[in-house]
Formats: structure tokens, sequence, C-alpha cells
């Protein structure tokens, strides 16, 4: 297994995110504290995350309880484990085994939160080899830091990012709005819309100069330069 702290350009980005005094809403998300982009099957790993929930971030608030759950790509078999609070008042981490090599597509899903409802903030995809085996290309190619670009109802920030191939960039949703991420770029995949409180990651694979907009307020644009 390998962890890597994000960059320093991540670390600012998401003290932004979860800084006090941020807008409130109905909404809550979810966001990894470290990076963790392969595992080995059948050995344990933990990761750490934490949970933003109506301005608040930590594990003190009423009810509120987190889980992680894996989806392999290829079976679509499920691997869920409950997120445990640590010392930090701020910090979740859930430690879970997978027990097939391949793509797994994971979530940090958010319990008894707005009467009931379960909220689910998706993370890039974790690749899980066997023990000796090498990941692939494509798997190294997905292996890369993360970056966080916040929204706000005025506009992207940063709003210029430059990465490296293989890095992924998380757009977080900290307006009032939903807000869209797109590009006529060849290359680039065009996002959902993005509720407050959600977020959207984008792997870069392809070296370049993207620019983006927000199809529904077409002045909130941005641009990330691939190295």
């Amino acid at each position: 297994m390998r962890i890597r702290l994000w960059s320093v350009v991540a670390v600012l980005s998401l003290i932004a995110v979860f800084a006090p005094g941020a807008t409130a809403g109905g909404w809550a998300t979810a966001a990894v504290v470290e990076d963790v982009d392969s595992v080995t099957v059948g050995s344990s790993f933990t990761i750490r995350y934490v949970v933003r929930a109506h301005g608040i971030v930590g594990h003190e608030m009423d009810g509120m309880e987190t889980s992680v759950q894996f989806s392999h790509q290829e079976s679509s078999q499920v691997v869920e484990t409950l997120g445990k609070a640590t010392p930090d008042p701020k910090v979740y981490e859930a430690t879970a085994t997978l027990p097939a090599a391949g793509g797994w597509k994971w979530m940090v899903v958010i319990h008894n939160y707005l009467a009931g409802e379960s909220i689910e903030s998706p993370m890039p995809t974790l690749m899980a080899t066997v023990p000796g085996q090498a990941l692939d290309v494509g798997a190294a190619k997905a292996s890369g830091m993360t970056i966080i670009v916040t929204i706000t109802d005025g506009g992207f920030t940063p709003a210029t990012v430059e990465v490296e191939v293989g890095d992924t960039i998380t757009w977080v949703n900290d307006g009032q709005m939903p807000h869209q991420v797109a590009s006529h770029a060849l290359g680039f995949e065009t996002s959902p819309m993005i509720q407050p409180g959600e977020a959207f990651f984008q792997t870069m694979v392809d070296p370049g100069t993207f620019d983006y907009l927000c199809p529904p307020h077409p002045g909130m644009i941005g641009e990330i330069v691939v190295k």
C-alpha cells in the first residue's frame, strides 16, 4: 500500500474548503486526509477522512455515523466498513480489506443526517493488486495526487491549477446553487450537476491545457494545465 499526503496546493485548498464560517447549508460532504491510490489484496489498510455538515467539521455532530463502501468494477462485489472517530475531533478513519484485484469504486457514506437520509461522497477509483504484482500502465495513470478546486457561486478557486498526468482534480461545491464542470476539449469529462456540498472528480490522463466553465453560469471559468 502506498499512501501520500496531498500536495501543498491541495492541503491549502482543503483548509479553505473546511474553514470556519463557511456558508451553512443542509448538506454534508467528505474528503480524504491522505491519498490512498493502491492497496494489496488480502491486506488491511486504513483510510482517514473528514466530514463537513452544515458548516461544521468533525465527529461531534449528534447522531451522525459514517461508513466507507467499495464496489469492485468487474464483479460488482461490495465491501463496506464502518467509520470510527479518532482522537482528532475532525477526523474519522475506516479499515478495510479488499478480496479481489482490479479497480474498486469507493465512497464515504454519511448516515443519519437530514432526517435519516444517507449522503454519498464518491472518491477516485482505488486499485487493488495481488502481492508482488505491479500496477499496469492504466492503473499507474490513475495513481497521482489529489487537488481540490472549490466552487463558489462566484467562480472556481483556484481558477488555474497545474498538475501532472495521473493527478485527480476534485471540485467541491461550497456555494448555495448547483454548478457544473464542462469542457469542449477532447478527453475531458462533463460533470453532472454538482449540488451544494457535493463533489465531482476527474483524473487527468493526457497532457495539455484544458479550459472549462459552468454552463448554467458561463462567467465562471477555469483552466487546468496538465504536464
